[in-house]
């Protein structure tokens, strides 16, 4: 059979009939070759190609009439039973035979193609994933498919450009390895930075190109340079010693609120030890930090409370519970060096006395006192002073004792008066009834036994501020543990310990040399 000859026969039997019609739309010369509206070259890729919206409703009855009867097909195609039945001449039947012929189920396409519908195109939107478009990223070329462009996200920086723009090239003046990270990204793999600064550029980049799950993705996590050294911590892990320090606070506002300025943020870089802050992230964890001396523990101290880390700084705090069973109420104390009370745990005490302090009886001292709140619970606070002096005054009316503290044990004091709302810090101070002394290394049960102490009586002088007769004497104590009261509107310390030395003698002989 000669195939070219037999198909040109079909044709040239069609064309009378086509032209017959008196349809100008028919091209003879390319009859079967059916374009439905797919202009590859020309088409939007963000806009899927679009198909007739119904096939002619005579194309079928068209193709009937006037195909040959002689097949144009190759040899060795197979033609389809459906195709068959689309271009066999079935035989003329009459009306009365039409209506007694049993109706057959219509085909889902046929009755969409005769109710007028689209026809299923279930491929365009799998080819449409996989046109490969070109982003020239700082010189450097990369080909990404839709699929990849639209994985962050259906709206970002890439797919707003194509959807307008009838190109599929784009040209940006960015970093190429920074996107190159940022490709992985697309592709689906996981990318991690490896230092903060590469964290902060792809921070910059996604912000820039819009990819929000990718932005979203690096600010999980902080990466801090603290001493040189570089830290990746979970943001959610600073949340373990509560919700206000410094990295939840003041930093997190910063990177994270909005910049009109459009620069980028600089990484977070932090002048402190490293050591100490991975010990502090220790402690963040869960974990217990071996403090390995006082030193270590001061340093701790400090920078928790520069991150103001609060939890932590209350751990770190030197403090000594006990409970005073020889009270009336046999209430809970706790001790804490004089520069480590925090102004937070600071409550005014049950009773403020108005009386005087020497007309006070041992149920309203203990009313008096100023109380601590530490892990929820309220303390009855004592306190502990070291290098200061107390000037014993010797009078008629009896024996009155003052205090000289230094510069900074003064302000301290001070702070805590304005907290409890005292009026100001009572230089005089009173001894409880059961002061445990220790002068010159002998232990005094009372006061007066300084009075008739062969060794300190010589040290007894004139008192020049005291208008009246006095003696006094002065004592250099090396350290003493105070109850703190409010009496008469004033804060007041009554000493239940210390420890002393009479005379420059005694001071010398408490000198300690350094180690050689």
């Amino acid at each position: 059979m000669d195939y070219q000859k037999d198909g040109q026969n079909d044709v040239d039997r069609t064309i009378p009939n086509a032209q017959a019609m008196g349809d100008p739309s028919i091209d003879p010369s390319n009859f079967l070759n059916f374009d439905y509206g797919m202009e590859w070259q020309q088409y939007n890729p963000h806009i899927p190609p679009a198909l007739p919206d119904t096939i002619p409703t005579d194309f079928f009855q068209f193709v009937t009439e006037h195909s040959s009867t002689t097949s144009s097909e190759p040899e060795g195609v197979t033609t389809t039973t459906s195709e068959k039945a689309l271009t066999t001449p079935q035989p003329a039947i009459s009306q009365d035979a039409a209506a007694l012929r049993p109706s057959t189920p219509e085909s889902p396409v046929a009755a969409s193609v005769r109710a007028g519908q689209k026809r299923p195109f279930r491929m365009v939107e799998t080819q449409l994933n996989q046109t490969v478009f070109t982003l020239v990223v700082g010189g450097q070329p990369f080909r990404l498919s839709w699929e990849s462009l639209k994985s962050d996200g259906p709206s970002n920086f890439f797919t707003e450009h194509f959807k307008k723009q009838k190109t599929r090239v784009m040209h940006i003046d960015r970093s190429p390895d920074t996107f190159a990270l940022i490709v992985r990204h697309l592709r689906g793999y996981y990318i991690r930075p490896k230092d903060d600064l590469q964290n902060q550029d792809l921070l910059t980049d996604a912000r820039y190109y819009g990819l929000k799950r990718l932005q979203k993705m690096l600010e999980e996590y902080l990466y801090l340079n603290i001493g040189g050294r570089v830290f990746r911590v979970s943001w959610d892990l600073f949340k373990k010693d509560g919700t206000k320090n410094f990295f939840n606070g003041p930093l997190m506002h910063t990177l994270f609120s909005p910049h009109d300025s459009g620069n980028q943020t600089p990484p977070v870089y932090i002048e402190k030890d490293p050591d100490i802050f991975a010990d502090i992230i220790t402690f963040l964890r869960g974990y217990t930090i071996h403090i390995k001396d006082e030193v270590h523990r001061k340093n701790l101290l400090k920078d928790a409370q520069f991150y103001a880390f609060r939890q932590l700084t209350e751990r770190l705090l030197t403090a000594q519970r006990t409970i005073d069973g020889f009270t009336e109420e046999g209430s809970a104390e706790i001790l804490l060096q004089l520069q480590d009370v925090r102004k937070i745990g600071l409550q005014p005490p049950k009773v403020a006395s108005n009386k005087p302090g020497a007309e006070l009886s041992c149920y309203e001292w203990n009313m008096s006192r100023v109380r601590y709140k530490r892990e929820d619970t309220l303390h009855a606070l004592l306190i502990q002073i070291s290098h200061f002096y107390l000037h014993v005054h010797d009078q008629a009316s009896g024996v009155v004792i003052t205090m000289n503290n230094g510069e900074e044990e003064t302000k301290k004091l001070n702070s805590i008066a304005e907290t409890v709302r005292a009026q100001r810090v009572d230089e005089q101070v009173y001894l409880d009834q059961e002061c445990a002394m220790t002068v010159d290394d002998r232990e005094q049960r009372q006061i007066k036994d300084l009075m008739e102490d062969n060794d300190i009586k010589p040290r007894w002088e004139k008192c020049q501020k005291c208008s009246s007769e006095c003696r006094v004497l002065k004592l250099a104590v090396r350290r003493a543990i105070s109850a703190v009261h409010v009496v008469q509107g004033n804060l007041t310390l009554t000493i239940a310990r210390f420890e002393a030395v009479s005379s420059r003698l005694r001071l010398n002989m408490k000198r300690e040399f350094l180690p050689e």
